[in-house]
């Protein structure tokens, strides 16, 4: 087996973006620092213009199919393409059992960029680039549907920004994005930002863990002590209710109450 090293433990409760490979080159002084054994290593090339998605099925299947024992490195050289396609890439690197790192070997623009903010990873090399715009396109048909296509399309776009830029970008650098600025990086204002949101995901895990160890030691120690309780904490830190009893009537009262209205009447 191989052995790789990278700078942190990629994979996060959430399934969230939280590794960095830094910095530019291979070298053992820039990856050694956290150690896996690897058994199998992928090796996916973005050196074209993103196409249609019928072009990218052997990706899928090796995103399908690498276990967590594996890695697979996305070598990038792109100016960008079908957005589309880019998202169904991003999905299939979300769902992804293994560890997907990124490279940035020259230009990551346009939806390539993307991609690469959706792995676990990311190297950029010196000469390595970002560039983040709007997305572009055409319509055809009747006017209305044009309308209902941009309708439906805008906030479509916006949701999709806010989610795979967050924190990588700011808010407002995201709205002027999708107000038509483009946004170019270079290699080490790349890495400078990823780092960011890695710290961002690893605190916010962090946090969300202690909560939930809070909320656990608590129901134990109600547990212990034989106090009621009002909530108990499930998987998802939330409080799970407990069932509520339907109402029981009461024997015996109805009837006498009958009996005697009945005994009046005949007297």
């Amino acid at each position: 087996m191989d052995t790789i090293t990278t700078k942190h433990n990629m994979k996060t409760m959430s399934g969230n973006l939280s590794g960095l490979l830094e910095d530019s080159s291979f070298d053992k002084e820039n990856l050694i620092s956290y150690s896996k054994q690897v058994k199998n290593i992928f090796h996916l090339w973005l050196i074209d213009d993103i196409d249609d998605n019928k072009a990218y099925l052997k990706w899928f299947d090796v995103l399908q199919t690498a276990s967590e024992d594996d890695l697979v490195v996305i070598h990038i050289n792109c100016w960008g393409g079908n957005l589309f396609t880019a998202v169904q890439i991003v999905t299939q690197i979300k769902t992804c059992s293994a560890q997907v790192v990124c490279q940035i070997e020259s230009s990551c623009c346009s939806a390539a960029t993307i991609i690469a903010l959706a792995c676990d990873g990311l190297i950029c090399y010196p000469h390595g680039y970002m560039m983040i715009h709007t997305s572009s396109g055409c319509a055809f048909g009747k006017q209305s549907d044009i309308k209902k296509e941009e309708e439906f399309y805008n906030p479509w776009l916006s949701n999709l920004f806010h989610e795979i830029y967050k924190d990588f970008l700011t808010k407002k650098e995201i709205e002027a994005v999708l107000d038509g600025k483009d946004m170019w990086l270079s290699a080490n204002e790349v890495v400078e930002r990823f780092k960011k949101k890695v710290d961002i995901i690893n605190r916010a895990n962090a946090k969300a863990k202690r909560e939930h160890m809070r909320s656990l030691q608590s129901f134990m120690s109600n547990l212990q002590n034989n106090q009621p309780i009002a909530e108990v904490p499930g998987q998802d830190g939330k409080p799970v209710e407990e069932p509520k009893k339907s109402p029981t009537k009461k024997k015996g009262k109805g009837k006498s109450k009958r009996s005697k209205t009945k005994e009046n009447e005949v007297k």
